[in-house]
């Protein structure tokens, strides 16, 4: 399929120039995506399954290679969802380190 990427599509009523998001390509297949796409409760229940199996050191190898594509899915998912406010957190942290202790030499 990335053979295709960058190709204007015919007949569609909106600009499409990937099959995959950027941040996901090479890390899983459309196939994936798409069955991690339409039920992200299922996915996020097998992924919480194979992390506590992954901690608990009882993971296979092809669990922990599934758990890999969960994750990259997942990563992608929050951030489209409902993405953190780093910018913010940033700003307070900038603030932090540039305002002066008080209370010291007391």
């Amino acid at each position: 399929m990335d053979y295709f990427n960058d190709w204007k599509r015919v007949g569609i009523p909106f600009s499409q120039t990937r099959f995959l998001p950027t941040a996901l390509e090479g890390k899983l297949h459309l196939s994936d995506f798409l069955q991690f796409d339409e039920n992200w409760s299922a996915t996020n229940r097998e992924r919480g399954k194979l992390i506590d199996k992954n901690i608990s050191g009882k993971a296979s190898e092809d669990e922990r290679a599934r758990l890999e594509l969960l994750q990259a899915y997942a990563d992608y998912h929050i951030q489209k969802v409902s993405p953190r406010p780093t910018h913010l957190l940033d700003e307070l942290e900038k603030r932090l380190l540039r305002s002066p202790e008080k209370g010291r030499g007391r």
